[in-house]
This record gives structure tokens, sequence and C-alpha cells, in this order.
């Protein structure tokens, strides 16, 4: 079998805007516009902030000390990006201009990605630390198609903060949605429940829980690319909870029939927007014949395993041009691409599978860092 695991990949060739984290002028302060609700573990704010004169906006979240992590989603008409993060001390915890000169890739909130929403979640890795009760403060620009500031522009906002006091076991809450017509094809529907229950034993070694819901959905079979965004998605994702992760299965993403999976964002969010779903193809996790063995079930949980480490904030250890890597200090070096599948290609967050004419590879495994990302993400309790 062949084939690209994610279809967006590519967004770490598009750079860093080089903004200036901490802008010009004032910035728009408070979180007392609001709404604030507990629910279910998680703290749920929403409310509607314009982005000051320079484009700037902050976000302030209130963190007590049984809170672990905070994940916010902005959405906007303009284009969105994150500069950074402040502490309760004034200490800048995120900058996003220590990521601009490195091949180590952290979140994908601080890349201007052409998007008109913002993601990002924190802490993203053990080593960022913990949560200090007090107010914490996201920084964020608004702007133009072209990169340029946009004033004044209005900003839908909604923070998620979790309370989880054991990050070395969690529980990912996941609605698997059947695209039109899928449903219908009983082989298909039969080994995707064998596939989940295959990715449900991978991150069960690790102390993660999947509490699986099933659904069938009007989503065209051949699913849109969710790093464009999609109306459908959005109102797909809408059925679900903020506390849930959609995942589509399709027949084909973008009509690449070449694509295992894509993940709509990295991290990606728990509310309704255009990007808010994992998206896996039936057809291409299939074979080329179209038809399911147990070696294909297996390469089908282990890329959902994979595209929903993405959606909690998980990258390629090492991108497949060798370009890239993840900033994760337990990830081995390597040098070209024959070393890096000798020592990484067991990894289920390699960027593809690796086949011979007698089989491919099993791509299990997890290191350390990257299960404390995935215990980090919000949507994990």
């Amino acid at each position: 079998m062949a084939g690209h695991r994610c279809a967006w990949a590519g967004l770490v060739a598009l750079g860093l805007m080089v903004l200036g984290f901490g802008g010009c002028g004032s910035k728009s302060r408070g979180q007392a516009d609001l709404d604030c609700v507990v629910d279910e573990g998680l703290e749920i704010c929403r409310g509607t902030r314009d982005a000051d004169r320079y484009g700037s906006l902050t976000v302030d979240i209130d963190v007590s000390a049984e809170q672990s992590a905070f994940l916010v989603t902005a959405t906007s008409s303009s284009y969105l990006v994150a500069e950074g993060i402040e502490d309760p001390h004034g200490d800048v915890a995120l900058d996003f201009r220590d990521w601009a000169d490195t091949d180590e890739l952290l979140t994908a909130g601080i890349f201007f990605l052409g998007r008109q929403n913002a993601v990002l979640n924190w802490p993203v890795r053990g080593v960022d630390g913990a949560l200090d009760s007090g107010r914490w403060r996201v920084e964020l620009l608004t702007l133009t198609e072209d990169g340029a500031r946009a004033p004044n522009a209005s900003v839908d906002v909604v923070t998620q903060t979790k309370t989880d006091d054991d990050l070395s076991a969690g529980v990912l809450r996941v609605r698997v949605v059947f695209a039109d017509g899928v449903d219908e094809l009983d082989d298909v529907v039969a080994a995707t429940e064998d596939a989940v229950d295959h990715w449900a034993s991978i991150w069960a070694a690790q102390g993660l829980e999947l509490d699986v819901t099933w659904a069938t959905g009007s989503v065209d079979a051949d699913l849109p690319f969710l790093s464009e965004g999609s109306p459908e998605v959005e109102s797909e994702a809408a059925l679900g909870t903020d506390h849930d992760v959609t995942v589509i299965v399709g027949e084909s993403i973008g009509d690449w029939t070449e694509v295992l999976g894509e993940a709509g964002g990295i991290p990606g969010t728990l509310v309704a927007t255009e990007h808010a779903a994992v998206g896996v193809s039936w057809l291409a996790n299939s074979g080329a014949d179209g038809a399911f063995d147990a070696q294909d079930i297996r390469i089908f949980g282990e890329t959902m395993a994979h595209e929903v480490g993405h959606y909690a904030g998980l990258f390629h250890p090492v991108e497949a041009d060798g370009s890239y890597r993840d900033a994760l200090d337990d990830t081995e070096d390597c040098a070209d691409s024959r070393s890096c599948e000798r020592s990484l290609g067991r990894n289920n967050l390699f960027p593809y599978p690796i086949c011979s004419l007698s089989g491919c590879m099993v791509q299990d495994e997890l290191s350390g860092d990257q299960v404390e990302v995935l215990q980090r993400y919000v949507g994990v309790l």
C-alpha cells in the first residue's frame, strides 16, 4: 500500500509571520464580556471581541489552581494568527518569534495559514510547565488575506479550560460519522468498526481511552480538504458537543484517492468551525483492490490514531523531506529517509506507511513526550 498519510502536512512550508509579539499601542483586554459555564470538567467561555486599531486582540483566561490546560478558538471574517501567551506573572510563555527560524514545530496556531480561525492549546508539552493559577493572556492578530493588519475586526472567541488532576491517563470523546451513503456499505462499516478498535488499542497502551459514538451524516463522501474549511463540516461538527472530536469517514478527500486522512488543525478545536473534524478515506485505506483485508484494517486504524493525534497537537516526528521535525526532546535525530524510516518508522505519527513486497510495517508506537502532548489536549479528560 502506498499513500500520503496527511493531506495538509505542507503547512510547514507556509512560514511564520514576523509581526512583533507585543504589537503596537494598547491591547483590547478583559474577559468580562465572555459568558462562562462549567460543563463536565470544562469551563467554557464564549463572547465576541473587537481587535484594536492595530489588529491586536488579547484573550484573558482566568485559571484556577485545579485547572491544567486551556484551548482557545478564535473565528473572524478576517484572518487570524496567534502571537503568543503571557503567564500570570507577566512572563512570556510562548513567543512565535522563538519558532520563526527553527526546523522544530510546536503548534500551528502561530503560523499564518490564510485561515479565518486560530486554535491554540496550552501547555503543549510537559516541559512547557504546569498552569499557574491567575490570569493568562493569549495575544492574537487579525489580518488581511495578504498578511497586513486588519484593524477593529470582530472576533468570536471560545475558551475551554479543563480540570484534570491526572495527566497520565485520560478519555477522549470521539464522534465517528459516516459521510453520505457510506453507512450503506456493510463491508466499509464493519472495517471502520474494527479499525476504531485497533486505534483504541494503540492509545490504550498509553493510558488513553476512547469514548466512541456513531452517527450518519450528510457530508459528501468525497470529503472537502479540512485545511481549506467547509460549511458542511461545520454543520456536522455542530451536531456533536463541545467535548468531542468529529471523525468523518468518506470515500476520498478532495477527490484524491491516495490521501489516507487529514486533520482540520494541529491542534484542532472542540467547537464547531469549518475545520472542526478529522477526515479519513476508506477507499485509500482499503488498498489497491478496494477490499479490506486484515492489514488494510490495521492501517485504517493507524490512520485514525495518526490523524486524531495531529488534531490533539502532534506533528510528524520528522517530515518526509527532512526539512522539519516536531519539538519533542525524545524524537530521535535522523539524516535521511532511510535512517528516519529505520529509527522512527514504527512511530504512529510517521508521515507515511512503510511497505514492501512482504507487507507494511506496524506503526503503533508513541514516545513518552508524544503521550504528554495528547494528555494535555483539553479534549482529553
